[in-house]
């Protein structure tokens, strides 16, 4: 059995396209996962759970003072990864869809269990996530769904350096503009048939991947229906992590650079286009 493939990602970022299309290939698994987390919780438990004894003298008559935290804690992973495997009929090609961060906090856990789990990472710049979040959630509120997104983007960036280059980072707009290149990456990280390959590239060219509007388009953060309080409410909780991910407030997406010039070059906009002035200002 070969170790599983686990898509992850904030919430509107592109998890269910690439969850759904890959699932038309050689992989099975259940639309949302949502069960990973578990690890983090079992993982943190027993470790709480230790740190109550740790001033505890070492005692032969003290059972916890006589067990290993370590071998706990294996054997618990070890239950979860018989429960998973089992729950997915022990299938060779096994990929899970879990957003949020709930399951990127399950990363170093899944790691421990399948050394060579594959990660993909679903990412979308925080405008467009939080717009889309309030069209299918309207009483959600900035202040709710900007966090969910600005922590996905900080804990991803500690998140890499773990996965020593084993994962594949797509980017939600390239799922619309790209959808060969996004089919090629997936091909060539999971080592998959060319006909695979084809099937992804229908399932991306045909899948409306906004679904809470006709289209898709990248946003300017001045023409959103948001009040100025909104729009500080973000710029307070996003701001940070809009930069760290290298993105701009205007429909060039990313900050200047190659990234941008071909995203602009996709969605038609002249490179030449300018930054405005509030938001190159941005912190």
């Amino acid at each position: 059995m070969a170790d599983p493939v686990f898509v992850l990602g904030a919430a509107r970022s592109g998890t269910s396209a690439v969850s759904q299309a890959l699932l038309k290939t050689r992989y099975t698994g259940f639309n949302e996962g949502h069960i990973i987390g578990l690890l983090t919780t079992i993982n943190d438990q027993i470790s709480s759970y230790f740190e109550r004894y740790k001033n505890v003298p070492d005692s032969k008559v003290i059972l916890v003072k006589n067990t290993s935290k370590s071998e706990v804690i294996f054997e618990y992973n070890q239950a979860f990864k018989k429960i998973f495997e089992n729950l997915h009929d022990n299938y060779e090609y096994i990929l899970d869809k879990t957003p949020t961060i709930i399951g990127l906090s399950a990363i170093p856990h899944l790691l421990d269990i399948w050394p060579d789990a594959k990660i993909i990472y679903c990412q979308r710049r925080g405008l467009e996530v939080v717009r889309s979040a309030l069209i299918k959630w309207p009483n959600a509120g900035i202040e709710n769904r900007g966090p969910a997104w600005a922590d996905m983007v900080e804990m991803w960036q500690n998140k890499m350096a773990d996965l020593a280059g084993n994962f594949l980072m797509i980017e939600h707009i390239e799922l619309t503009y790209s959808p060969d290149k996004v089919s090629r990456a997936l091909q060539e990280f999971l080592n998959l048939e060319p006909e695979e390959g084809a099937i992804l590239s229908a399932e991306f060219a045909d899948r409306r991947f906004e679904v809470t509007s006709e289209t898709y388009h990248p946003v300017d953060e001045a023409d959103l229906p948001w009040s100025p309080e909104d729009r500080e409410i973000f710029d307070q909780i996003c701001a940070k992590s809009m930069l760290a991910g290298g993105y701009s407030y205007d429909p060039g997406y990313f900050l200047p650079g190659p990234r941008r010039d071909e995203i602009m070059d996709l969605i038609g906009l002249p490179r030449s286009t300018k930054i405005s002035t509030e938001m190159s200002n941005k912190p």
